[in-house]
This record gives C-alpha cells, sequence and structure tokens, in this order.
C-alpha cells in the first residue's frame, strides 16, 4: 500500500505544479489584456483590408480569453492533484488528469499533456484504484467514499 501511494505522489505533485503555472500565466495574460486595453488609446492601427483588422481583434482577445479559461480551471486541476497525493478522491484525480490533458484549458499543454497521461496511467492501475477504496469496475467500497 505505501509502495502505491508513492507511485501517486510524483504524478499528483505535477498536477498541482501545472495547475499553479497555469493560474499564473492566465493572471499575467489578463493583466497584459488589460494593459494593452490601456494603451489601445493612444494608438491607432491602420489595416490593409478587412479579413487583416478581424485577424488582429481576434488575436488581441483570443489568447487572453483562452489563457484566463486555462485559469479558471487550475483550482480543479490544483484540488484533483492534492487529492490524487491523498489518495482520497478517485474521481476527482480523474477528472484533474483528463484536464490536464485538453489543450484547451491549459495554456501549458505541452506539460499536461504528458502529465494527464501519465496521470491518468497510474490512476489505471488495480493497486492504485484499491488506495483509493474502488474495485476494478470503478464501484466504490463502503470505506472508500470522500
Amino acid at each position: 500500500m505505501n509502495n502505491t501511494r508513492e507511485r501517486l505522489k510524483l504524478p499528483a505533485m505535477g498536477l498541482i505544479a501545472l495547475g499553479l503555472v497555469n493560474a499564473l500565466l492566465g493572471v499575467l495574460a489578463v493583466l497584459q489584456l488589460l494593459l494593452k486595453l490601456i494603451n489601445a488609446e493612444q494608438t491607432t492601427r491602420v489595416f490593409e483590408s478587412e479579413a487583416r483588422r478581424l485577424g488582429y481583434i481576434f488575436g488581441f482577445f483570443f489568447w487572453p480569453l483562452l489563457m484566463f479559461l486555462g485559469t479558471l480551471i487550475s483550482p480543479l486541476v490544483i484540488y484533483g492533484g492534492a487529492r490524487m497525493f491523498a489518495a482520497k478522491s478517485y474521481a476527482m484525480a480523474g477528472l484533474a488528469a483528463i484536464l490536464a490533458l485538453i489543450p484547451v484549458t491549459s495554456c501549458c499543454f505541452v506539460l499536461g499533456i504528458p502529465v494527464g497521461i501519465w496521470s491518468l496511467i497510474v490512476l489505471r492501475r488495480p493497486e492504485v484504484k484499491a488506495a483509493f477504496g474502488q474495485t476494478q469496475d470503478g464501484v466504490l467500497f463502503e470505506g472508500g467514499k470522500d
């Protein structure tokens, strides 16, 4: 059982770190957007076509808003990583691993995809499920509830 809990610690710490980095980058992106909006009044851009203007507007708002979405998801990833670390909530740990995999919910998806896959692989092991109080088919034992 102790060996199983040790297997959970590294991917759980990866999820927690990923959530923290996501939250920090998301906050910085929103601050950057606010600074751009403040400075936008002082500069006027001339675009050669309507398509370029729409592309600029889309890029101006899209990336910061996408990163803000990651910031909103980050607490779930951090909480799921903490629950995985403590082997308390199998469903929450699984949700955190899946959210880390989705590039739209993570501005550091280059790290999120490997950490999410690693977490899911570890969570699928029968001995890990038993540490969470899960049977093979996912039904909770009586004492395994959160």
